[in-house]
């Protein structure tokens, strides 16, 4: 999978409060962070969420969708927003990521192939997939 991304600032908002990031390799990715428009200071906000989004995939980089990402990449957003003596609502936005993981991937580590496997298909949990997972004010 070859991963890019683009962000535009749309016509009725004078700043950008989008972000996004993708890396390619091993495990390319795509992040995604779409800023509230009615908070403030959300085009920051956006852009700490991503950069926390990929720190939080670096670390378990096989496994993106465990019970434990969001709360590790919101964690490390707010300790960022706060060194900046952002507000909280600055973090405001909706979280898209997408990942793609090929077969060469553990099956049993995985929630998303662990339900594949439990459902008795357990060829498809071996298979590549593209995970897809959206957290935030806009799901």
């Amino acid at each position: 999978m070859n991963a890019d991304c683009a962000f535009y600032a749309g016509k009725t908002h004078p700043v950008c409060q989008d972000y996004a990031r993708c890396l390619n390799g091993e495990f390319p990715y795509v992040v995604l962070a779409d800023g509230c428009s009615g908070s403030p200071d959300t085009d920051t906000g956006a852009r700490l969420l991503v950069l926390a989004a990929e720190k939080a995939l670096s670390m378990n980089p096989t496994d993106m969708l465990d019970k434990d990402f969001f709360t590790r990449t919101i964690s490390m957003a707010r300790v960022m927003a706060d060194s900046c003596k952002l507000p909280v609502e600055s973090l405001d936005a909706t979280l898209m990521v997408a990942a793609y993981r090929p077969s060469s991937f553990d099956p049993n580590g995985d929630c998303v192939a662990q339900v594949v496997k439990a459902l008795g298909n357990e060829e498809a949990a071996k298979q590549p997939m593209l995970h897809l997972v959206v957290y935030g004010d806009g799901v």
